[in-house]
C-alpha cells in the first residue's frame, strides 16, 4: 500500500492483482510527468498490468458500497497509463476504454515510454456495478496496460465547510511542523473523514469549527506556532512526548 509520504495528498494505493487474468510489468526508473495534474507517485506508476492472454481485452470489475445518505453515489473514475517498456519499432500499443458498455475515448490510446496519459468519465456515473474494459485496437500488435485507477465519489454539497480561518490556522501548523496524519482536505467535512486527533463543534446553519487538537508523539520541536493563536474556538491543544503529557486549556 503507497500513502503519505509517498502520496502528498495522503490517497491511498491499494494493490489489485488477478494472477489468473493479469500479468504484471514493472520498472525501477522514475515515471512521473511534469504535467500531471493528478501527481500519481512514480511509485504507483511503476507497476503496471496487461491481459494474461494478449488476445483478450484488460477486465476490471467491482461492486460499489452503498453509502447510509446515499444509496447510489455517482463516480468518478481516473484510470493512469504510462508505456513500462521500450518497444521496437513494429510494437503498436492502442486500445480503447469502455465502462458499462460506454466507450470513453474517441481516440485510442497511444502511450508513450514513461510518459503518462489520463483517462476518464467527465460526468459521474451511477451503476450497481462496474466493469471497465480495455480492448486493443485491430492495427495493435500488444494487448492493453494500465497502471493505476483512482475512484471519486460524489457526495452531496449542503453542508457548510470548515470555518475558513480555522483551515488556514490548520494548514500553516501543518505545514511548519510536517504533520504525518491524513490532513488533507477540509479538516472536519464530512464527519466521517475529519482530520486524524481532531475534534470539531457542530450547529446547525453554522460552520464547523474545530475545538480539540491532539499532537502528541508526534515528532514536534521548535516554539508553538502562532497559528493556535488563530483557532478562535480551540478549546484543547494535547501535546505528550517521553512520559510528559502537555494541555494548553484556552
Amino acid at each position: 500500500i503507497s500513502r503519505y509520504p509517498v502520496d502528498p495528498y495522503d490517497r491511498v494505493w491499494i494493490p489489485w492483482a488477478d494472477p489468473k487474468e493479469w500479468t504484471e510489468i514493472s520498472t525501477t526508473r522514475q515515471v512521473q510527468s511534469d504535467d500531471d495534474d493528478y501527481e500519481v507517485p512514480s511509485a504507483v506508476m511503476q507497476t503496471a498490468v496487461t491481459p494474461l492472454n494478449a488476445s483478450k481485452n484488460l477486465e476490471i470489475s467491482w461492486d460499489p458500497v452503498p453509502q447510509p445518505r446515499n444509496p447510489s453515489p455517482g463516480y468518478f473514475i481516473v484510470m493512469h497509463f504510462s508505456e513500462l517498456q521500450i518497444l521496437p519499432s513494429s510494437a503498436v500499443r492502442q486500445f480503447y476504454v469502455s465502462i458499462n458498455g460506454m466507450a470513453l475515448n474517441m481516440t485510442a490510446a497511444k502511450l508513450y515510454y514513461h510518459g503518462t496519459a489520463v483517462i476518464s468519465n467527465v460526468k459521474p456515473y451511477r451503476y450497481d456495478k462496474f466493469n471497465i474494459s480495455l480492448h486493443a485496437t485491430t492495427n495493435s500488435t500488444l494487448p492493453p496496460i494500465i497502471n493505476a485507477i483512482e475512484l471519486f465519489s460524489v457526495m452531496p454539497t449542503s453542508i457548510l465547510g470548515t470555518d475558513s480561518q480555522d483551515v488556514s490556522a490548520t494548514v500553516a501548523i501543518k505545514d511548519k511542523y510536517h504533520v504525518q496524519k491524513n490532513w488533507m482536505g477540509d479538516p472536519c467535512i464530512p464527519k466521517t473523514i475529519a482530520w486524524e486527533r481532531m475534534m470539531c463543534s457542530y450547529t446547525i446553519a453554522k460552520t464547523p469549527r474545530i475545538i480539540s487538537i491532539n499532537l502528541s508523539f508526534s515528532g514536534l520541536n521548535g516554539y508553538i506556532s502562532s497559528s493556535f493563536a488563530n483557532l478562535k474556538a480551540l478549546q484543547y491543544l494535547y501535546v505528550q512526548s517521553s512520559g510528559s503529557v502537555l494541555v494548553f486549556i484556552w
